[in-house]
């Protein structure tokens, strides 16, 4: 029994359980920076993977915008390489030689840098010496054989071959009949 005059100690309902409240304000913050931790990793691929589709697309006009995401915390091998392509594609053979240059020495593999050098000298029509590795390179070109054929086209044209550039466009069509570019 309680003395007269004397209060009880109570306890309030919100006090009892603090320990569960810090504990849903720690995970609530670990919770938090796990999303920030994703997004971070994941911002920058889209941003990339974005680009690499409008470059296919030949939507030109937006791939900037996707690099700009893509390199959000800075630029990479990857994000200099596409930016090489499309310079390429907008036929500013200087500034996609700039890019390559610095998609080399942000870590771009010497035989990414190699191929890339190859689309760059065909696209401006240097074709001595490159047809043998170019014809090489038709044979197992995987994703980039668009953007061979294209380059290589393009090159024959400058250097006055149009029957050559045409059976290029014709093997272009046949392999890829969803590519609008030689059509």
């Amino acid at each position: 029994m309680a003395k007269p005059g004397k209060k009880q100690p109570t306890t309030r309902p919100a006090e009892a359980p603090a320990s569960g409240r810090k504990n849903r304000r720690t995970w609530g913050l670990l919770g938090a920076i796990l999303v920030v931790a994703i997004a971070i990793g994941l911002i920058p691929r889209l941003g990339v993977w974005r680009a690499r589709d409008l470059l296919w697309q030949r939507r030109y006009e937006a791939v900037p915008n996707w690099l700009a995401i893509g390199s959000v915390f800075g630029e990479s091998a990857e994000t200099w390489r596409l930016r090489s392509r499309l310079s390429r594609h907008l036929l500013d053979l200087d500034g996609a030689g700039q890019a390559l240059d610095a998609a080399r020495a942000a870590g771009l593999s010497h035989a990414a840098y190699g191929k890339e050098q190859l689309l760059l000298r065909a696209q401006a029509g240097r074709l001595e010496n490159l047809e043998p590795t170019i014809y090489q390179w038709m044979q197992d070109a995987g994703e980039d054989a668009a953007e061979l054929c294209e380059a290589y086209a393009n090159g024959l044209l400058i250097n006055n071959r149009p029957d050559d550039a045409l059976a290029i466009f014709d093997v272009w069509i046949k392999e890829y009949p969803n590519d609008p570019q030689p059509h």
